[in-house]
């Protein structure tokens, strides 16, 4: 975990007080964590490895999540995903109405854990290119 990015999510979690059940997508702790800074009842670490910080293997993009979590928390993951699209989609469709999603994307940054290492995000115009979760019925 780079150090800047704990330091943007301690931020954001001292802001925005993200309450539980939380589901951390990419929970495999390589180097560092994030998890200590979240409520931690029902918390679930998910990671294609088992590993430290892994509570259920799986891959996010095969939906077969049923729970709803009122915070997704998804930090320096989504470029070792083949469809970060789909892994989007389904964080969305586990976060409850009001939910809260804290995500992170490297952009600038070398290659690392090949041969999973796909994508780089990119700016966007102000405004584009957000996920917003909306009240359901």
């Amino acid at each position: 975990m780079r150090e800047q990015v704990r330091a943007w999510v301690e931020r954001i979690v001292a802001e925005y007080k993200p309450k539980g059940p939380v589901l951390e997508v990419g929970a495999l702790n390589i180097n560092g964590t994030i998890r200590d800074l979240f409520p931690q009842e029902g918390y679930v670490g998910l990671d294609k490895r088992a590993g430290p910080g892994v509570d259920l293997v799986a891959d996010i993009c095969d939906g077969e999540f049923f729970q709803q979590f009122r915070t997704v928390v998804c930090c320096e993951t989504l470029e070792h995903i083949a469809r970060p699209w789909e892994a989007i989609e389904e964080m969305h469709s586990t976060l409850r109405p009001g939910g809260l999603f804290i995500g992170t994307w490297c952009f600038v940054y070398a290659i690392h854990n090949e041969p999973e290492d796909y994508w780089r995000a990119t700016p966007a115009p102000r405004g584009r290119g957000l996920l917003r979760h909306q009240d359901r019925d």
